[in-house]
């Protein structure tokens, strides 16, 4: 797998360790109607294995499948890397109208499409998308038909052209693969070096009681790596958090209120393997009745940030923490993926 953290392979890991779940497949079935529901995203896409016409049952044809894979390698390698899983069905949501996993359409025979899969790699895309894997999964030993666990990563070779069912540069945006602009597409191919920052934050030890509000606060503290081959200049940082968050910063990191959220931008390069200390969230937990007791507990916690340097791709990422996380102090890892030209809605 990939070297660097990347969303894709974090959820790639997460679906092959199927924690709480006897297995693979019994992991990915539990993705079928979930509450909260499985929706497809810029790096989670899902095919079912045989056709879902009931006028053209079996599996899907050879050509189908090389186009299908043809394109998820080149748009998930182009653009921030993706899982892509053979065998469960995806519809739009009623209300959202984003694809989300509705039911079972098993591959029929999961080594010969694995086999398939993994010849193709070579010549599906040019040029061939480097550090792909391939994972495959009996749904039962009786049978051969089951799921295929694809793991894209982002290429540092791109952009990937697909090589079968059209020559097209396409790259993923939200839950489909789109045709590449030519202003994308000039940006691409112009050689470039990136920053990857990634955001880190281990919870305090406890919360402090704070009788100014009648309640407690917690402060978390961040930390940005650079994980990329490139220096970060002139960053630039918008962090938006709970209701009445405060933030400050160390040294002569300078941060400071906005209508977008708060602000701290950053007075020296931060060069590749570099993590730094860049800023300080105080949280407050008011107190709420309990069985006629006053209480102040612990909610989940999540920070949405923006990161913005100088001859870089601007890149989001969202810090999240259960009550379970931030009792047991668990770390959370902020990982990049582009920033959409838009403001914060």
């Amino acid at each position: 797998m990939a070297s660097r953290p990347s969303i894709a392979g974090s959820l790639f890991e997460e679906i092959l360790k199927h924690e709480g779940f006897a297995s693979v497949p019994e992991r990915l079935r539990a993705m079928i109607d979930s509450d909260p529901p499985t929706f497809e995203t810029e790096h989670l896409d899902f095919k079912g294995g045989c056709h879902l016409d009931p006028n053209a049952t079996g599996p899907l044809p050879d050509e189908k499948i090389k186009s299908i894979w043809s394109e998820a390698l080149a748009g998930f390698a182009t653009t921030g890397g993706g899982v892509f899983v053979w065998g469960l069905d995806a519809r739009p949501d009623k209300i959202t109208k984003i694809d989300k996993v509705v039911g079972l359409n098993l591959v029929p025979n999961v080594h010969k499409l694995h086999s398939t899969l993994q010849k193709l790699i070579h010549e599906a895309t040019d040029p061939p998308v480097p550090g792909v894997l391939i994972e495959s999964f009996r749904d039962s030993a009786e049978s051969e038909a089951g799921f295929i666990v694809c793991y894209i990563p982002e290429s540092d070779y791109k952009p990937h052209r697909t090589e079968i069912g059209g020559k097209k540069w396409v790259m993923r945006v939200g839950e489909s693969f789109k045709d590449i602009s030519p202003p994308v597409l000039r940006s691409l191919f112009f050689p470039q070096r990136r920053s990857y920052l990634r955001v880190i934050c281990t919870p305090p030890a406890s919360s402090t009681y704070n009788p100014a509000n009648e309640g407690s606060r917690m402060q978390f503290e961040f930390q940005i790596a650079n994980d990329g081959p490139a220096t970060a200049v002139e960053l630039v940082a918008y962090i938006r958090g709970p209701k009445d968050m405060v933030v400050s910063a160390p040294g002569h990191w300078r941060p400071n209120e906005t209508s977008f959220g708060w602000q701290i931008s950053c007075p020296f390069s931060i060069h590749p393997g570099v993590q730094q200390h860049f800023g300080y969230a105080v949280v407050k937990f008011p107190l709420v009745e309990n069985k006629g007791l006053m209480i102040h507990p612990l909610t989940d916690v999540a920070f949405d940030f923006r990161l913005y340097a100088n001859d870089q791709m601007p890149q989001k990422s969202r810090l999240a923490f259960t009550v379970d996380q931030l009792q047991n102090q668990q770390t959370a890892m902020a990982l990049p993926t582009p920033l959409e030209l838009e403001r914060f809605g």
